[in-house]
């Protein structure tokens, strides 16, 4: 992938971004290139939305009944903050001008490097961040504090647990369009489950990255292998219910020169919303006590 070089910006030019945070390196940014399908325009740091907690209304009448007597859904708001990732990319006059072997531009590459780490901690923090406002710093809730907690398990992964962390979801009506994020680690061990629980069926691509389906008793799985991810944490969830709040997409403004070092700062302000939480489950593996 070719990266913005010296030649595209002038001092204090304000220059979109978007497409090469995307198409940069996303085999290492899996969770977040799948969110990055999901954007929306967000009109200010803070988003709220309202969860539905929908209720047994339907019920059978008799031929010539009377109507069923309304019941009401019980609304929830639910808010988080948008979070500010940045980074800046400096070099030297003398490194820019400088030939190395295989670089052409010093200043493009040391931009591709520092819109990678900022792509890799934006990740991380649509997974597992803190929400939190101080000091006029705003941090965002990660989709792992945004489960419901009947939806969080923990133990041995097992076929019958990991059953039970997908029954979550089908029990809650949503066990459709479901995707598993995970680490190699969870993957390896969910691979070694008898086919009569969790069968392969094929590889595929999709946004950018290699991904897995399988069959389960509880619906069809996609299974998306996230670098990032901590090593014993899966995550499934059905993609209708999650989208990515954008204040402003990832952009980048070339400083200018400051004595004999150049400089280009990038930043982008985004976070996640799980529009119900039962739409999602967890699962943490956690060693046996000593002597089990």
């Amino acid at each position: 992938m070719s990266f913005l070089s010296t030649q595209d910006y002038t001092t204090h030019q304000n220059i979109d971004m978007h497409q090469q945070i995307i198409d940069l390196n996303p085999e290492r940014t899996k969770f977040l290139n799948f969110l990055l399908t999901k954007q929306e325009k967000a009109t200010s740091p803070k988003v709220y939305w309202i969860e539905e907690e929908l209720s047994d209304a339907a019920e059978t009448i008799a031929e010539g009944g009377d109507a069923p007597d309304f019941v009401k859904d019980s609304p929830k708001e639910i808010d988080n903050h948008l979070e500010i990732f940045s980074a800046t990319a400096s070099v030297s006059t003398t490194r820019q001008e400088s030939v190395g072997v295989g670089i052409q531009d010093e200043m493009a590459r040391e931009v591709a490097k520092k819109a990678s780490s900022i792509k890799r901690l934006a990740e991380k923090k649509l997974l597992y961040g803190n929400k939190r406002f101080a000091q006029g710093k705003r941090e965002t809730n990660g989709i792992f504090n945004q489960v419901d907690p009947t939806h969080q398990f923990t133990g041995q992964l097992t076929a019958e647990t990991f059953d039970q962390t997908l029954l979550a979801l089908y029990e809650a009506g949503v066990n459709y369009n479901m995707q598993v994020f995970c680490s190699a680690h969870v993957k390896n061990i969910i691979d070694k489950f008898d086919e009569s629980k969790v069968r392969h069926l094929t590889a595929d691509k999709m946004y950018g990255y290699t991904i897995d389906r399988y069959s389960t008793a509880y619906g069809d799985v996609t299974f998306v292998d996230v670098p990032g991810m901590n090593r014993d944490d899966l995550l499934v969830l059905n993609d209708e219910f999650v989208t990515l709040p954008v204040l402003y997409g990832l952009k980048g403004s070339y400083l200018g020169k400051k004595g004999s070092l150049d400089s280009f700062f990038m930043e982008t302000q985004m976070g996640v919303k799980l529009l119900n939480r039962k739409a999602a489950a967890t699962f943490k593996i956690e060693a046996p006590a000593t002597g089990e």
